[in-house]
């Protein structure tokens, strides 16, 4: 999706391209797996200049903007569309984050907007902090990442197999236990009969 493009229309519940790119960010930001950022990284940063000037929103140009402050690119551009967007009450007309897949209902909110909006000016003022160089994997760390991922894929693998019931538990599930109910069932019914005044056999 993101090597080809494919979230330039936005997705079927997602408004627009730079939410998927917003929540790629996220997840790159939370992860400490170096595959996962020399795979992702790097594209995520070209993809994410290339919406540079593009229309949108105030929530799309909030979301770009933070976007471009997590992979390291300056964004005066889009900057300077946000700040006149707001309002004289102080915050942002109401963007669109989500729709139905189906009815293509949009849903926003107008404090969402804002709050992201105040984050992006935030991003966009503070001094730009160098994203840490990832290095590519020495040969002895890939082939740890090989072994973690095979034994990864053998936990998933596992099957508990329950073990054989002996003589002693079938004997307790099949007789012993149903006997005993079958005897304090009658106690029961005759404790019952006792104590009615009709002839049971009537």
């Amino acid at each position: 999706m993101l090597l080809h493009r494919a979230y330039l229309e936005g997705t079927r519940y997602y408004a627009t391209p730079e939410c998927f790119l917003f929540f790629l960010a996220r997840l790159l930001r939370s992860s400490d797996s170096t595959e996962l950022h020399l795979l992702l990284g790097p594209l995520l940063k070209e993809r994410t200049k290339e919406l540079i000037g593009t229309n949108g929103d105030a929530l799309a140009l909030a979301m770009r903007l933070l976007t471009c402050a997590y992979v390291g690119l300056e964004n005066q551009v889009d900057l300077r569309k946000l700040l006149p967007m707001q309002r004289e009450d102080g915050g942002w007309e109401i963007g669109w984050i989500y729709k139905y897949g189906s009815a293509k209902i949009m849903i926003g909110n107008r404090g969402l907007t804002t709050a992201m909006a105040i984050k992006a000016i935030e991003a966009m003022n503070m001094p730009q902090r160098k994203q840490p160089v990832r290095r590519p994997p020495s040969s002895a760390e890939e082939s740890d990442i090989a072994k973690v991922s095979s034994r990864n894929r053998r936990k998933k693998s596992v099957h508990f197999v329950l073990p054989s019931p002996s003589l002693h538990d079938t004997l307790h599930e099949f007789v012993i236990y149903p006997a005993t109910m079958f005897i304090l069932l009658l106690l029961l019914l005759s404790s019952l009969l006792s104590n009615a005044d009709i002839d049971p056999f009537y």
